[in-house]
């Protein structure tokens, strides 16, 4: 599971010997863009306005009265693109001025007894 929020500087979180959840700042690839991705050309467009039309247009959504999303839940099998995704969208919204948090998670991580 991964998410890109936008705002604060990037992380990512894993385990820790306590059991919690340990952050540690991590630098967003700079390198990374939508170009290298391919055969997700649907899924992407859908990110780009789910992430980038909030941050661009934050007046729109207080005239309606609308609370933008406020992270993205990437879920499925291994090698499907996930970390890619969520990489280019940091980098992209780096790339913009924004700040960015990134965190990457594993599905193990949140699941508890």
């Amino acid at each position: 599971m991964h998410g890109c929020v936008p705002t604060g500087g990037a992380q990512t979180a894993g385990p820790s010997s306590k059991g919690g959840a340990d952050i540690q700042p991590v630098k967003v690839d700079g390198t990374v863009g939508f170009e290298q991705i391919g055969g997700l050309a649907h899924y992407i467009d859908s990110l780009k306005e789910m992430v980038f039309f909030p941050l661009l247009y934050p007046d729109f959504f207080a005239k309606y009265h609308i609370t933008p999303p406020r992270g993205v839940l990437l879920s499925g099998p291994p090698g499907t693109g996930k970390t890619l995704i969520a990489r280019a969208m940091a980098s992209a919204a780096s790339r913009a001025g924004q700040k960015v948090n990134f965190y990457m998670r594993k599905g193990a991580d949140v699941l508890s007894k």
